[in-house]
């Protein structure tokens, strides 16, 4: 599907993305609906997964959930397929694209208002951050929990940066240079707030590869190389993208998260104590370990589906939320 969605700046576009519908008969009230965010996939129009891709080899646990009588909506974020610049880890871009789809859903696959967000990496941010939005910007959407798998949750660019800057995925960091400077321009957020004229030069590729060939092309490079002294800069009037920092308030339903243990994309060590803060912050969060790296769900597809399967059940069911804040497991 082509559906309609908004930019960070209010400005109407069309994103695309994927329905899938049960072969069951729809209920009164409409199939319940999971709307999934992918994880990261590139920034060239051809990374998209509806267009290098298949719903069951994007979409985790697609089969499980159609089983239960889900519709479920997958989309491909702003600029990744159609028009523009794919704004990659720019919450409110992301958060705009899921919650769309799931109105997708109810226009085109008979989706009810009752919606479970899961989002894996990229998506696990993505999801996050529609949590918090939903409530002002999809005020028709009943979300009933929200799932995040390996999800990029870091407390600020700062923390995000020195995570990255030496490792294998180096080059997710020029992808945010290049979207921060696409969502607020060069005004705001000129590319050199983040990269070196080099950098620069490098950051070209991502018009032509996707993210399988994303740590061979960045992480052979220096960050010394790539990046100015200081970055990330904050940006002169808006300081940092404080609207793509998930966990700053609680959101509109309850959250799960499931992570890796062995996750070298995002460090195992960083999750319990976001967890924690984010608690602080009022967000109900059950937090579950499994002995994978970052791919939970497709890695360990039967130990996560029995989890996500009972947890979605009773959030349908209006049961209370398992907590984990009083007492953060750590991996």
């Amino acid at each position: 599907v082509l559906y309609r969605s908004e930019s960070v700046d209010g400005t109407p576009i069309a994103v695309s993305g994927w329905i899938a519908v049960p072969h069951r008969s729809m209920p009164d009230e409409g199939y319940p609906i999971l709307a999934f965010a992918h994880g990261t996939t590139g920034m060239a129009d051809h990374c998209a997964p509806t267009r290098r891709s298949s719903p069951a080899a994007t979409i985790a646990l697609l089969d499980r959930f159609l089983d239960r009588g889900f519709v479920v909506a997958a989309t491909d974020y702003e600029g990744l397929g159609t028009p523009g610049q794919h704004l990659y880890i720019i919450g409110p871009s992301e958060a705009h694209g899921v919650l769309d789809s799931a109105r997708a859903a109810r226009s085109f696959g008979g989706g009810s208002s009752k919606v479970v967000l899961f989002g894996h990496s990229q998506g696990g941010h993505a999801v996050i951050i529609a949590n918090e939005l939903a409530s002002s910007y999809s005020p028709d959407l009943q979300l009933v929990g929200t799932i995040g798998s390996g999800s990029a949750v870091f407390d600020d660019a700062r923390s995000a940066f020195d995570s990255l800057k030496d490792s294998d995925y180096k080059g997710y960091l020029v992808m945010k240079a290049v979207a921060q400077n696409a969502a607020y321009g060069d005004k705001e957020s000129p590319l050199s707030l983040w990269l070196t004229p080099y950098g620069i030069e490098a950051a070209q590729a991502l018009n032509t590869i996707c993210v399988g060939e994303l740590p061979s092309t960045f992480a052979p490079l220096h960050s010394s190389a790539l990046f100015v002294a200081g970055a990330p800069k904050p940006m002169p009037n808006l300081g940092y993208d404080r609207a793509s920092i998930p966990g700053l308030k609680a959101g509109a339903s309850p959250l799960l998260l499931i992570h890796g243990r062995e996750d070298r994309q995002i460090p195992a060590s960083t999750i319990a104590p976001w967890v924690e803060r984010s608690c602080a912050r009022g967000q109900k969060i059950y937090l579950k370990w499994f002995n994978t790296g970052h791919r939970v769900p497709y890695i360990d597809p039967d130990g996560v589906a029995d989890v996500l399967v009972d947890w979605i059940g009773d959030r349908l069911a209006g049961r209370s939320a398992p907590s984990s804040c009083a007492s953060v497991p750590r991996p």
